[in-house]
């Protein structure tokens, strides 16, 4: 897994999802996060500070973390301590993508001639 590939599985997932705009930010803040923690996974992070970085709500930020689980994108764990700290695991989904010679196979079934003049 790396960035790039996380990037692409997510808008490649966008495409059939149509993900909120919160969704966007909550996504893209946890994967900021994991790159400036030089690839920690999983990381501990405050529900506060990303609701004061982003903007949102809490009700957001819980409705928003269970949509990106659900999508596969991502795993936590919430603590109910003082600093109501989340962990959260980014996760690459391995069968996600088609490889390509599949793909054109199952298009391109009967044989094309061209005349030849």
């Amino acid at each position: 897994m790396n960035y790039i590939e996380l990037i692409n599985q997510f808008w490649r997932l966008n495409e059939e999802h149509s993900f909120t705009t919160s969704e966007v930010a909550v996504y893209f803040y946890l994967l900021n996060t994991a790159n400036r923690l030089s690839w920690k996974n999983p990381f501990n992070q405050s529900n506060g500070y990303i609701i004061n970085a982003l903007n949102i709500s809490e009700p957001t930020l819980i409705r928003v973390r269970n949509n990106l689980k659900n999508y596969g994108l991502l795993d936590f764990k919430s603590d109910k301590g003082r600093k109501n700290l989340t962990l959260y695991t980014l996760k690459y989904l391995n069968n996600f993508s088609i490889p390509v010679s599949n793909t054109v196979s199952n298009v391109v079934s009967i044989p094309v001639s061209i005349p030849v003049e």
